[in-house]
């Protein structure tokens, strides 16, 4: 009794950790689905005079307690654009990314760049069909987050699990393609 005992614990405490681990893994890929819907959906629904630096940069500080019990580290990042779509006609389209806010790390402060840059591809899952002089605009996040496997680290010579999810809204109220003063 005793001798089966002893080989049957160890196969059983490795079956337990390794669910732990994929459980958490999986809570992770949940998180970060949940955090870039949270932050979408919360620039999507400001006022154009409500679409400040201070505001957006409000909107990802909830990104913390969205992503509850993890936590931003070294090079996770958060990030969150107006992109501007244009149909050309023939099912031909100009993206131009009118501003973008994001925070990375631990402790990052939150940066809110104004620009107009042209973007060579729509982000990956947007159909777009626009007539030509037809504009769109748009709310895209994205969240970049890697999971340090726990158990199975001594294992794996790399035990980080990159995972990256996105988001795509339309503005609520009217198009947010520019960042209010004030």
């Amino acid at each position: 009794m005793v001798i089966e005992f002893a080989f049957v614990t160890p196969v059983l405490l490795l079956i337990m950790l390794s669910c732990m681990d994929l459980g958490r893994l999986i809570l992770a890929y949940q998180k970060t689905q949940v955090t870039a819907n949270t932050i979408g959906d919360l620039v999507s629904r400001a006022e154009p005079s409500e679409n400040t630096e201070t505001g957006i940069c409000s909107s990802l500080a909830a990104a913390n307690f969205a992503l509850r019990p993890f936590v931003l580290q070294g090079t996770d990042s958060i990030s969150v654009s107006s992109i501007t779509i244009e149909g050309q006609g023939g099912g031909a389209v100009t993206v131009v990314r009118d501003w973008q806010a994001s925070v990375s790390g631990s402790g990052g402060s939150c940066t809110v760049v104004q620009s107009e840059q042209s973007l060579a591809a729509v982000p990956m899952g947007l159909v777009t069909d626009l007539e030509e002089n037809e504009t769109d605009n748009i709310i895209y996040t994205q969240v970049n987050f890697v999971h340090e496997a726990w158990f199975w680290s001594f294992l794996d010579t790399d035990p980080a699990h990159p995972i990256l999810r996105q988001s795509i809204h339309k503005p609520r109220v009217a198009p947010l393609s520019s960042i209010a003063s004030g």
